[in-house]
């Protein structure tokens, strides 16, 4: 495992190590730090996540709920790649139509809520979200939502989409499905919940 974590590091790259166990909790460290850390206490960790971003403080979160030790091993102190602006739009409609992520995507909005109270830090605002597209584009999808008990309203036409949005230029044939239970979360929030 320490090869694997000393590979994932360019030479010369600080990291910043985090642990659900207290070892090294936010500091920053060398690479050569991190290479013999790692080998002197792999054994001690059962989970080791690379990248403390929204998704990585979120498994490292879940996992030491879960009982395991966690070692976070990520970049920086600024957020990058996907999670470099104040917004991530969430919303409960998978695009592609994927049955398991409408569900993973409701049961993570519903959790939301109690990882803000339990961190005392408020990450998601919600708003609704709207899906538009053509209608074979949103159908399937839109029958998910329903399945999976999320109140929506189905847009018949492009029309319908722009009363309802004076602000969007849809095109005639498009149809939408909005939801009140979508919204956008603020990553840098997100992640000060979950560390």
């Amino acid at each position: 495992m320490a090869g694997l974590i000393h590979r994932s590091i360019c030479v010369g790259q600080t990291a910043r190590l985090s642990t659900r166990a207290g070892i090294y909790p936010g500091g920053r460290t060398s690479v050569a730090v991190v290479a013999a850390m790692s080998q002197s206490h792999a054994s001690e960790k059962d989970v080791i996540v690379i990248g403390n971003g929204p998704i990585g403080s979120a498994v490292a979160k879940h996992v030491a709920e879960g009982g395991y030790s966690v070692l976070v091993v990520d970049g920086g102190n600024r957020l990058t790649s996907a999670s470099d602006d104040m917004g991530r739009i969430v919303r409960p409609l998978d695009a592609e139509g994927r049955e398991r992520w409408t569900r993973w995507n409701v049961e993570s909005i519903e959790a939301f809520g109690d990882i803000e109270t339990r961190s005392g830090v408020d990450f998601f605002q919600r708003c609704g979200s709207l899906a538009c597209g053509t209608g074979a584009f949103v159908e399937r999808p839109a029958r998910l939502l329903e399945q999976n008990g999320v109140p929506h309203v189905r847009l018949e036409s492009g029309a319908d989409v722009t009363r309802r949005f004076p602000f969007l230029s849809v095109p005639a044939t498009h149809v939408g499905v909005v939801d009140d239970v979508g919204g956008f979360v603020d990553p840098g929030a997100m992640i000060r919940a979950q560390n």
